[in-house]
């Protein structure tokens, strides 16, 4: 029993490590999707390109809107094209686009069958917003559009006499009339103004304008109905860019970091909390609560006497109301908030560690979750599944990784090269439908490319199959070592058996009745003063002697070897027996005599002979020992024409069998190890009925 139990643990010690190999190593992938990309170039990035998939006519096949630079007027357009890429029409546009301001929206503007869109551009230094109320002529295949120009604010130049600003474009029905508000935040660099925070209400054809007086809440803008009164206020923030180097002009500047909130005016819902510190930053994320909603904050910051990093929870009131510093080493970004996303817990994400930590209200720590790898992240909900929930596409910004979140795992979208966070943008291709998944549209750097996703079918066999692997691993490592073990068990009791036999051997050849009688012969020789017949036995006694204790280890011997000392045993024999003996020994030219045999082969039978068959009979007998061969292998004849084995029976003169039970397991063993298949067989003699005995030994 603890031979097998230390069988079953090795087995296990040397299966585990080599079947997690093996399920490392193995081809088959067992992922739930499958991503099929497919990449082209879609125009040249000089022309600032934004491309956005969108069903426009709810028709559940996406239409290709593009926002860029048409390449002849230089002045910006839409180019739509409809699901199989076929030129459906161009809208131009007024004013122009500059690089990393060709943000898009296509939503439901104007509450009709048709979707719309909303873009920035610039006209000399106006900026406008332009709505493109867009649908179907009476053709059923072109696009007629009514665009609606509002007029933003003016932007001015920085020291080179360029234009250095950033836009970003929201829908949010905040006031719950069922109609979207467009807001627009736009950040002027170094062109210091404007910067701003803009709502157009679509209903009432009117513009609002925040009076932010140098920072407004850009980056990250989210709503929030903070105060539970029905109506959503908008929160950003501002980071510490120092874009502005004459601060004195201006109340909030950028030399500091700044979290705002809104509310339906465009007024400050709360005084803005300063961030002091240049060149830090700020990352915001909405906690859901049942009274009142609460801001969480980390603040990036570089100043010497403060954390490097630190969680901040502001009320509704704009007070803080507790903050956590992490301690890293100057300047090291290590922890990021999650985007987009809305819980009643604050989320960190640990770019050393790739684990997503949730810290409650008072700032402990709930819970940590293990996202795909290090890095930072972002993320965005798509629709990829028609059929499902909303799927999150997570965002490596430090990488430029895409992963798909679905059922619980994280599918990393292959083939998608390294690119700039902000060059990129990601949409959603709708095929009709019936179909199972959309296709993920990510263009980034001029290039498009699209993802088709397949559910793979075979996922739900990744577990059976590692666990089938590791269990015929195991039943292979298992039987291999019991095979093994019971190898060296058969050797060792083959060892042990060889002992016993050895000792039986020589117990045998050295048989002290066949001593005894060829000493009492010798002495019997000396009384008859017969010395020279005396010396002779006893020489031969000695020889017989020397040979079994030089052999007695030997399993075997050659053929000429046995047949030498069974005619030295039958020597000493004939001077005892006399007369009544008689023996031959006939060799065929043509056997090997250098053949191997077991030890006793044929001394045993011959004694046999001597001792149960021609001493019982009282005028003797004969011994003819032949070896010839027969079908290529040697055949031995022992032959006597003594009283026969029934006589032999009867007289109660028959062997107790140990000679025969030693040489039948001295010739199995010699078998198995070398391969050979020697047998014999006895049987009655060719003399008269009831007489002579015959063994038949085959080599």
């Amino acid at each position: 029993m603890k031979r097998t139990n230390s069988t079953w643990l090795f087995a296990m010690v040397i299966s585990i490590p080599i079947s997690l190999i093996i399920i490392a190593i193995q081809p088959i992938d067992f992922d739930e999707l499958k991503f099929y990309v497919q990449s082209k170039i879609i125009t040249d990035k000089a022309d600032f390109p934004r491309v956005i998939y969108e069903d426009l006519n709810n028709d559940y096949f996406s239409e290709k809107v593009e926002f860029r630079k048409d390449p002849f007027s230089k002045k910006a357009c839409l180019l739509i094209q409809s699901t199989t890429n076929q030129f459906k029409d161009q809208i131009n546009l007024k004013g122009s686009i500059d690089e990393v301001n060709n943000t898009l929206l296509v939503g439901d503007l104007f509450k009709d069958a048709f979707k719309d869109a909303a873009v920035v551009t610039r006209e000399k230094d106006s900026l406008f917003l332009i709505l493109v109320d867009m649908n179907l002529d009476s053709t059923g295949y072109h696009i007629k559009d009514q665009q609606h120009e509002v007029f933003l604010d003016t932007i001015w130049e920085n020291r080179y006499g360029e234009y250095d600003y950033l836009v970003d474009i929201k829908l949010r029905d905040t006031d719950k009339d069922g109609y979207n508000e467009v807001f627009v935040s736009l950040l002027a660099g170094f062109s210091v103004f404007p910067r701003r925070l803009y709502k157009f209400d679509i209903t009432k054809g009117k513009l609002f304008r925040s009076n932010t007086d140098g920072a407004c809440g850009h980056w990250n803008l989210t709503f929030s109905d903070l105060d539970k009164d029905g109506i959503e206020e908008a929160i950003g923030v501002m980071p510490s860019r120092w874009n502005i180097s004459d601060t004195s002009k201006f109340l909030y500047h950028d030399k500091d970091a700044y979290l705002m909130a809104f509310d339906s005016k465009l007024k400050h819902f709360f005084k803005p909390i300063r961030f002091k510190g240049i060149y830090s930053s700020l990352q915001h994320q909405i906690i859901e609560r049942k009274n009142q909603n609460l801001i969480g904050l980390l603040n990036n910051s570089r100043l010497k006497n403060i954390d490097n990093q630190t969680l901040f929870i502001c009320n509704n009131k704009g007070q803080i109301i507790a903050q956590k510093g992490f301690k890293e080493k100057k300047n090291l970004i290590r922890y990021n908030l999650l985007a987009s996303i809305k819980d009643s817990l604050l989320n960190v994400f640990d770019r050393a560690t790739g684990e997503k930590i949730s810290f409650s209200v008072n700032l402990k720590k709930i819970d940590k979750f293990k996202l795909p790898t290090s890095g930072r992240f972002s993320k965005i909900k798509l629709k990829l599944n028609p059929k499902g929930k909303l799927n999150t596409l997570f965002f490596n910004i430090s990488k430029g990784e895409y992963y798909l979140e679905y059922n619980e795992a994280f599918h990393k979208i292959p083939e998608i090269p390294p690119f700039i966070a902000n060059t990129s943008s990601c949409s959603v291709k709708e095929n009709g439908p019936n179909q199972q998944w959309n296709d993920l549209v990510i263009y980034h750097d001029g290039t498009e490319h699209l993802i088709k996703i397949a559910p793979t079918g075979y996922s739900w066999a990744q577990y059976p199959f590692y666990t089938a692997i590791c269990i015929i691993l195991f039943s292979f490592v298992f039987l291999l070592l019991n095979y093994q073990r019971k190898q060296v068990e058969a050797r060792y009791q083959e060892k042990e058996k060889l002992k016993e036999l050895e000792l039986r051997s020589v117990f045998s050849q050295l048989n002290p009745h066949f001593t005894f009688n060829v000493l009492n012969s010798v002495g019997a020789s000396i009384l008859m003063e017969n010395k020279e017949i005396a010396y002779n036995q006893l020489i031969k006694l000695s020889n017989i002697i020397r040979f079994i204790l030089v052999k007695a280890k030997a399993q075997s011997l050659m053929l000429k070897e046995e047949i030498e000392f069974v005619e030295q045993y039958l020597s000493i024999e004939k001077n005892r027996f006399g007369e009544k003996l008689e023996y031959t020994i006939e060799l065929d030219e043509s056997v090997d005599m250098k053949i191997e045999v077991p030890k006793m082969i044929i001394q045993v039978f011959v004694e046999n002979s001597l001792k149960h068959g021609i001493s019982s009979k009282l005028e003797g007998g004969s011994v003819k020992i032949s070896i010839s061969p027969k079908n290529n292998n040697p055949l031995i004849t022992i032959e006597d024409d003594g009283i026969g084995r029934i006589k032999a029976k009867q007289n109660n003169t028959h062997s107790t069998g140990k000679g025969i039970r030693t040489i039948t397991e001295y010739i199995e063993l010699f078998n198995k190890q070398k391969n050979r298949n020697i047998n014999f067989k006895i049987e009655d003699g060719s003399y008269s009925e009831g007489f002579g005995t015959r063994v038949l030994i085959s080599l």
